[in-house]
């Protein structure tokens, strides 16, 4: 009878983190020379929680390339996480070396791509919005700029959401600065997606990362026969 007891609260317990929401919360944000870029996430109703935090950005030209400040803080429990910060930077060697990671993986893993559509077609994007203060000073190039802002937004939007499910009509809004040069854009936005819905993809990922490694290895032996 303890036993079935024990089973039925594991059972349950198993049920509450499967229906369980992952959520996450974005927000990057440029006022004049100051930046802003904050990626917070919780998942098991708020007991594990996770802040990646980017408090400036200063491009120092291609050869030493992009220097970033950032905080990461980890918290399981309710207690105040503590942060960690440093300095990062970003260069042209370093992008190149995260290309050609992602270029084994791509190899690696069959149906990669396919495999990212459908987690994206689970993701459900509750809120975006996007708002730009924008002049350079002229009343017509300002006029010109706004217009290339509203449709840069409109394509890069159009393709980053079409794989997911928006609830929501983003919130996109354009301000022309007439009389002085100024530039102030903040994009935010949250999604979500159950927890058992990313365990249950990553197993069925994890045996197509083996069977390819299998392969792998079994067409380096070929090849050594040969």
């Amino acid at each position: 009878m303890v036993w079935i007891i024990v089973a039925g609260i594991l059972v349950f317990l198993l049920f509450l983190v499967f229906i369980s929401q992952v959520r996450i919360h974005f927000k990057i944000a440029r006022v004049m020379n100051d930046d802003e870029i904050i990626c917070d996430m919780k998942a098991l109703y708020g007991l594990f929680t996770y802040r990646y935090e980017v408090k400036n950005m200063d491009f120092q030209g291609f050869g030493k390339g992009l220097k970033l400040k950032d905080g990461m803080g980890q918290k399981k429990t309710d207690v105040q996480d503590q942060a960690t910060q440093g300095e990062k930077r970003i260069t042209a060697e370093l992008v190149q070396q995260f290309y050609q990671k992602f270029k084994d993986i791509i190899v690696r893993v069959q149906n990669l791509q396919e495999w990212g559509k459908r987690l994206l077609r689970h993701v459900r994007v509750t809120e975006v919005r996007w708002y730009t203060t924008a002049g350079v000073g002229d009343a017509v190039e300002t006029a010109i700029l706004s217009g290339v802002i509203w449709g840069l937004k409109s394509s890069i939007l159009g393709y980053a959401l079409r794989y997911v499910r928006l609830k929501k009509t983003p919130k996109l809004g354009v301000w022309p600065v007439y009389n002085k040069p100024h530039f102030t854009t903040e994009l935010e936005g949250q999604a979500q997606i159950r927890l058992g819905t990313v365990i249950l993809l990553m197993f069925v990922l994890l045996p197509r990362i083996r069977k390819k490694q299998k392969s792998d290895d079994a067409w380096e032996g070929r090849l050594s026969e040969a």
